[in-house]
């Protein structure tokens, strides 16, 4: 799946960089700052929504657009990952252009200049 996705977001013209579990995430995002990030709620090390709730309880001066993307999307869900602060969260089961139309809507509040 994380190849297909990857795949798929460079072919919109997305960079990608990939990590496979959420300690990996952690380092990456302490190296580097993304200004989007995808996240699975079922990581190999953790839940996604732990992730997203540690990113949200950062100080920075720059909002990271976080999409939860995951097959678990009961209401319920939904309403849990949107509440430990993702922008988005979509279903695993959506078509790959609301992925991508999502990334692109992600891309226009990145550039929006801040006062």
């Amino acid at each position: 799946m994380r190849e297909r996705l990857e795949t798929l977001i460079e072919g919109a013209g997305y960079g990608v960089v990939s990590v496979g579990s959420a300690a990996e995430a952690r380092n990456a995002l302490t190296a580097l700052f993304f200004p989007m990030i995808i996240v699975d709620r079922m990581l190999g090390d953790g839940d996604g929504i732990n992730l997203c709730s540690e990113l949200r309880q950062r100080s920075t001066d720059s909002h990271v657009y976080i999409i939860l993307l995951t097959a678990l999307d009961s209401p319920a869900e939904v309403a849990e990952g949107l509440t430990a602060g993702a922008d988005a969260y979509l279903s695993k089961r959506s078509p790959d252009s609301e992925l991508i139309e999502q990334l692109r809507s992600a891309w226009k509040v990145i550039k929006m200049p801040t006062k």
